[in-house]
């Protein structure tokens, strides 16, 4: 089992410092999340259960990245949770370290189009954060963990 050196939040507010991309293929995470499918028994069941991570569109982009790309620097991240949530597994999301509307980014947002556009798969989903919006959350995430 592959382990997370950072959560999303906490990579984007600590390490980038900047606004940040990652990769999420983990199925039912991004039907809710990216595609705003409503909550059901089934699907929060699902939202933790290392079987919904789509391995083929994660091959295919470590696969894409390493021959188009090869420099870039990916970083396994814990996805954004509900701050009730102390421990989850690694879902598979993945940090790239390029900047927004760089090389990297462009070609990665035309083959799985940015998660406001609609993406092409439920698989393979290009999410975007704010430097700020990293900040806040990590600075919750934190405290969180000071009042257990």
């Amino acid at each position: 089992m592959a382990v997370s050196r950072y959560v999303v939040e906490e990579w984007v507010a600590t390490v980038r410092q900047k606004d940040s991309f990652w990769m999420v293929f983990h199925k039912t995470y991004n039907d809710l999340y990216a595609l705003n499918l409503p909550m059901t028994l089934e699907r929060s069941k699902l939202l933790l259960d290392e079987s919904e991570i789509d391995t083929q569109e994660c091959d295919a982009f470590l696969a894409f990245m390493a021959k188009e790309f090869p420099s870039v620097r990916l970083t396994l991240l814990g996805d954004l949770m509900p701050l009730s949530l102390v421990v989850w597994p690694y879902l598979d999301s993945i940090g790239i370290e390029a900047d927004l509307g760089s090389d990297v980014y462009n070609a990665l947002a035309e083959r799985y189009n940015l998660i406001e556009n609609d993406p092409k798969s439920n698989g393979a989903v290009l999410w975007g954060m704010y430097l700020d919006d990293g900040m806040k959350f990590w600075k919750k995430r934190e405290e969180s963990w000071d009042e257990m």
